[in-house]
């Protein structure tokens, strides 16, 4: 499948190099190099395939290198590896919706997680996407597209929500017809919505 690995620095200036020379990297299980880095700010994000498949080099010394491990196989890998993420549309079906969320005065107290309901009885939940606001985020907006089933959008602020104590903070998720699923900013350290996709509004009371 397609995957995002996001790293954040709180105070904005990356891990390298104002306060030390932190870095990362993220490899698959034969070595391979799927990112790497530390000198950024607020955050930076790497989208990559599984199974990973390292881009053919295109330098002359490369089929040397490659022809051991057998020359096929690297030639033919990356099409397999983005196999996934073009069928996936026309096989499953998906329906988008759009978070949304100004933010107060203190961003980076400000989370919010989106859950697939797996088990209604034993409360298994599926994580679909995070997001830790840091130091100077103002707003975020971000469309996800869902596959049909039960999910939970929950917001969190460790200091009494995003309104009004500071800065007046809120945030909307809508569906692709424009329909409110969930808003707010009121609220005390989290608040939870459970919806369903396809999204289908309550018809108003009588």
């Amino acid at each position: 499948g397609e995957y995002e690995f996001t790293i954040r620095d709180y105070w904005g200036n990356g891990l390298c190099c104002e306060s030390g020379e932190g870095h990362y990297n993220v490899t698959s299980s034969n070595g391979a190099l799927i990112a790497e880095g530390g000198e950024f700010r607020t955050s930076e994000t790497t989208p990559f395939s599984i199974p990973f498949a390292l881009a053919p080099s295109m330098s002359p010394s490369s089929p040397p290198t490659t022809t051991p491990s057998s020359s096929s196989s690297p030639s033919m890998s990356p099409s397999p590896s983005m196999s996934p993420s073009s069928s996936f549309s026309p096989t499953e079906t998906c329906y988008w919706i759009e978070i949304a969320v100004v933010y107060d005065d203190f961003p980076y107290e400000t989370s919010w997680e989106l859950q697939r309901v797996v088990d209604d009885i034993g409360g298994g939940n599926e994580l679909v996407k995070s997001l830790q606001a840091s130091l100077g985020d103002t707003t975020h907006a971000e469309s996800i597209c869902l596959q049909e089933g039960e999910y939970e959008f929950t917001i969190s602020d460790s200091s009494l929500g995003m309104c009004c104590y500071n800065g007046v903070g809120h945030y909307n998720v809508t569906s692709s017809n424009g329909a409110l699923i969930a808003e707010g900013g009121d609220f005390s350290y989290s608040e939870t919505t459970t919806f369903s996709i396809p999204f289908a509004p309550t018809p108003p009371a009588v």
